[in-house]
């Protein structure tokens, strides 16, 4: 037997108040079907309401009437039951089966999460005599800085109608992959529709919210629409998405971009949640109001920390210091690290490139360190500047330079000329440029203390 005490929520008159008696129905007996017994069960229903303070109705159903029956013009009479004001009965007899301890408390839960937007807003549920409690899924967020919980408000112009939607989407305090607690949340005009989504219909795959993994349980977004039952994105049964229907078709995009961004902060925190997450419990959900419903912008969501430091990354926050107090070698730096990523391309020319690059390194190189460390002065600068050779017999009276280290350089130098002047294109191995790339991050280390290692 479940009982509903509807006080604060009556639903509607006696004629509506007879359809979401069905709707309520066809919500337990989803939940039969869920437990695959309801083949087993030879049903016969009786639903007792009474609206208000006025007098208490019922209907009879069975399974025909459930499974089958498409007239929404349902028969009522008075019922012959002691109701109390604001109360929905519904009672399910003739089973085949002995419905075990375990489903009647599944059943439970099933009712405290559907109709949780209910309970907390003065409704009661008993089932067997028991009081149900509600079990909310937007009281469990975690609020790392930055990346706060965002809720974006959106309306949906529907001929003369709005339905209006929030997104709420964030990340929560716990694990959601073994309870199966994170991914999409639905609810229409506040009964939960479905839960825990992470299937292709709300973007769970690859290159969008990503293909449901641990990596990204900590993700979970919330998605509440309001407005005239026909504009509700439900089923039949009111316990499932209608992925055809325009309301969600026109929130589907929305819905992937919000998730997305905090599925990608999920994955990228992967293995420091305890420390980067679980610690933040306090904080605000951040409000948005859309306009539009092609899809969320990328300025109001929180950009995901990068979870690992690339290569050129470290390079160059381990030289953060140097370039603040040299600017001027800060194009050297980033033109060493833009030849180690055109030796990675599949260019037929790569080494080719990474020579001319490699090379007028050096040259400018040589020509930052005389301009702004040796002081040698504009005049004797003048002089020199346009003979490479002069420049770098001016190094090497201020740095001690390998002569083996001088060879090479020249070697390289002369290749180089040859790539650009002569009409036959030299040849140049990756060994030749991995060697002229050691040798330039050696100078570097010692003109001006740049690290390359």
């Amino acid at each position: 037997t479940i009982g509903m005490d509807t006080r604060r929520d009556a639903l509607a008159p006696c004629g509506q108040r007879v359809r979401e008696l069905r709707g309520n129905t066809c919500s337990i007996c989803s939940w039969l079907h869920s437990l695959k017994i309801w083949s087993l069960l030879k049903t016969r229903g009786d639903s007792h309401s009474r609206y208000e303070h006025d007098k208490p109705y019922e209907v009879k159903f069975d399974e025909h009437w459930i499974a089958e029956d498409t007239d929404w013009h349902l028969r009522y009479s008075e019922s012959t039951k002691n109701l109390s004001p604001f109360t929905t009965i519904i009672e399910l007899n003739r089973l085949r089966v002995h419905i075990t301890s375990a489903e009647l408390a599944e059943l439970k839960t099933h009712l405290r999460e559907v109709y949780a937007k209910f309970l907390v807003r003065g409704a009661t549920i008993y089932v067997n005599g028991d009081e149900l409690t509600a079990i909310e899924f937007d009281d469990e967020w975690s609020y790392p800085p930055s990346l706060f919980p965002t809720q974006f408000s959106i309306s949906v112009p529907i001929e003369n109608r709005i339905v209006e939607a929030e997104i709420l989407s964030g990340l929560i305090n716990h694990p959601g992959d073994p309870d199966k607690s994170y991914g999409v949340f639905l609810y229409c005009n506040n009964r939960l529709i479905a839960r825990a989504l992470t299937d292709f219909a709300v973007g769970f795959s690859a290159g969008l919210v990503g293909n449901p993994h641990y990596n990204i349980s900590l993700v979970r977004t919330i998605v509440q629409i309001k407005g005239q039952s026909r504009d509700m994105p439900w089923d039949s049964s009111k316990s499932g998405i209608n992925t055809r229907h325009p309301v969600f078709q026109a929130l589907r995009q929305a819905i992937i971009d919000a998730t997305k961004r905090y599925s990608q902060v999920s994955r990228s925190l992967q293995g420091k949640w305890d420390a980067a997450v679980f610690p933040y419990n306090t904080g605000h959900i951040v409000q948005e109001q859309m306009d539009a419903i092609k899809g969320i912008p990328r300025s109001y969501l929180p950009t995901p920390p990068a979870s690992k430091l690339r290569r050129h990354q470290k390079i160059v926050a381990a030289n953060k210091s140097v370039i603040t107090e040299k600017p001027w070698a800060a194009g050297l730096l980033d033109s060493v690290l833009a030849a180690d990523t055109v030796s990675k391309l599949a260019l037929v020319q790569k080494n080719r490139i990474a020579l001319i690059i490699l090379d007028s390194t050096v040259e400018i190189a040589y020509k930052e360190y005389l301009v702004n460390e040796s002081g040698i002065g504009a005049r004797r600068f003048k002089e020199i500047a346009d003979n490479r050779a002069d420049v770098q017999q001016e190094i090497t009276k201020h740095e001690k330079i390998d002569a083996g280290d001088i060879k090479k350089i020249n070697h390289f130098y002369k290749l180089r000329c040859d790539l650009i002047h002569q009409r036959a294109t030299p040849n140049v191995l990756d060994a030749q440029i991995e060697d002229y790339r050691n040798i330039v991050e050696k100078l570097l280390k010692v003109l001006f203390g740049i690290d390359l290692s």
